[in-house]
């Protein structure tokens, strides 16, 4: 009891003011403290370790009694921590270092050989995210229309023809002569060669030819003395027909035919017919009548001359095409004498050009290959295809003066006749006086004059030019032959084109 009262009364002795413990004697835990010091140079650790809510549960050492005095000094003491022994020598451990050492080492020289091997194996990558390259700019693509499915209905077989296949285009006849120069008498302007029908190969005749109703060239020649005419052909009083045709249907496009107007036993008219099958065909130039000249009266033919029955546009068909005359009887100045049938291709670009002149009337067209022209060395050849025949020729600054004739071998019904010249694409600035003859006689234009002017036009593109009207006279109401003329003077400046030319034809009856 005594002793918990001696606790009891130490610990408030403890906690209370440290002033009622200025001077100790010593200090067991710290020898170098002074005991003659006051609490106010205590440290901050000391003063709290004087705090008894802080200071750890006072025991007392083992060898010390509580009754001694100095026990009670030694528990308001702070721990100290004794000082380190500096004569104690602290133990190397060698092994340990050296151990530490190459594990750095081998460490840095792994992570080294990772990073090398990561850098080289993602190097393209990097430096092609971080370096522009340039490119070519790629081509845009043009995207393809996607075929839409429409269905449809199969139509029922009708009788439309079936197209002509012509993806491999073969010969167009039999009868077909590649140099139309060949032919005698020479076909007009037959650049790309002539299908020629003979009367005895490829017609049927009625009467036939072995009747004893017709009358062979070669004894017609013998009886006439001409022992050096060579023509092949037949001549009859007597009424008839003949019906020329093809041996395979011709390709699509545009064609010219021709019949023969022999120099002896032929005379009057016949009109012709020609067929795609059974689909006629009307002429787009051109007339189907012929007027058969003879060496009898004028104007007098004096060779064989091949008359045009005009141009004509076939489909696409494997139809035949056929050309057909009938007669009745005849009297000696209108002998029917029948020879060959020729067939000339024209070229694409002329169905262009025909299509643009559109006037009504009968077309009579004609190339400047069939005509006479003088002009020095002031003319020159073009390759064109907007012309006629994809050629033409052209007039530059002549010094002399330039003619240029057409002489027309048919004979044409009287009436009204409007003149047409094609100028392709020209500088223009030449003017060109033109006169229109019939039978070798001036005709009067419908102004009065007897020349007419026309002036090429500087175009950009080919365009039919109207050059004048004439009108003939109804003198004894027959056929007539023209003849066209042009005239250029000499020193004109700039240029003149010379291509096709077309006469368009209105009857008196039609105006």
């Amino acid at each position: 009891m005594a002793e918990k009262n001696s606790n009891n009364s130490q610990k408030k002795t403890t906690g209370g003011n440290q002033s009622n413990y200025p001077n100790f004697p010593y200090n067991n835990f710290n020898p170098n403290f002074p005991s003659n010091r006051g609490q106010e140079n205590y440290s901050a650790a000391q003063q709290n370790y004087f705090n008894p809510v802080n200071r750890p549960p006072s025991v007392p050492p083992s060898n010390m009694p509580t009754g001694d005095p100095h026990f009670w000094q030694t528990q308001n003491q702070p721990p100290v921590t004794p000082p380190p022994d500096k004569k104690k020598k602290l133990k190397k451990t060698v092994h340990r270092d050296w151990e530490d050492f190459f594990g750095r080492i081998f460490t840095g020289i792994l992570i080294s050989f990772v990073l090398v091997y990561m850098g080289w194996l993602y190097a393209p990558r990097i430096r092609n995210s971080m370096t522009f390259w340039p490119t070519k700019t790629p081509t845009p693509i043009t995207p393809m229309p996607t075929q839409i499915f429409t269905p449809t209905v199969t139509p029922l077989a009708t009788n439309t023809p079936t197209l002509v296949p012509t993806a491999t285009p073969g010969p167009l006849s039999n009868y077909w002569i590649s140099d139309g120069m060949q032919v005698d008498p020479q076909i007009p302007d037959a650049p790309d060669g002539v299908i020629v029908l003979s009367v005895d190969k490829s017609a049927e005749v009625n009467p036939s030819l072995d009747s004893g109703l017709w009358t062979s060239s070669k004894k017609i020649a013998a009886d006439l003395g001409k022992t050096t005419y060579d023509g092949n052909w037949y001549a009859t009083y007597s009424s008839g027909w003949v019906h020329w045709f093809m041996d395979q249907p011709l390709r699509e496009g545009l064609y010219e035919i021709y019949t023969m107007d022999t120099v002896y036993s032929s005379g009057g008219t016949l009109d012709f017919s020609v067929k795609l099958g059974e689909q006629i065909l009307p002429p787009l130039t051109g007339s189907q009548r012929v007027n058969y000249m003879t060496s009898q009266y004028e104007p007098q033919q004096s060779t064989d001359v091949w008359r045009s029955l005009g141009m004509y546009y076939i489909n696409p068909s494997r139809e035949i095409l056929t050309v057909t005359t009938s007669w009745e009887d005849r009297d000696e100045y209108s002998i029917v004498a029948v020879d060959r049938l020729v067939i000339v291709p024209r070229r694409a670009a002329n169905l262009s050009l025909l299509s643009k002149l559109n006037v009504s009337g009968t077309k009579y067209v004609f190339d400047d290959l069939q005509a006479e022209i003088v002009a020095g060395d002031y003319r020159i050849t073009l390759k064109d295809e907007e012309s006629w025949d994809d050629s033409y020729q052209l007039i530059m600054n002549p010094k002399m003066k330039i003619s240029m004739v057409y002489t027309f071998k048919d004979c044409w019904p009287i009436g009204n006749y409007q003149l047409y010249a094609w100028m392709p694409a020209n500088k223009g600035g030449i003017s060109a006086s033109v006169k229109l003859y019939s039978d070798n006689t001036v005709l009067l234009s419908d102004t009065g004059e007897e020349a007419v002017s026309v002036t090429a036009p500087a175009s950009q593109e080919g365009s039919w030019i109207s050059i004048g009207s004439w009108t003939t006279d109804r003198y004894y109401e027959r056929d007539r032959k023209f003849k066209l003329a042009f005239e250029i003077p000499a020193d004109s400046a700039g240029e003149f084109p010379i291509d096709a030319i077309a006469l368009v034809h209105t009857a008196f009856s039609e105006q």
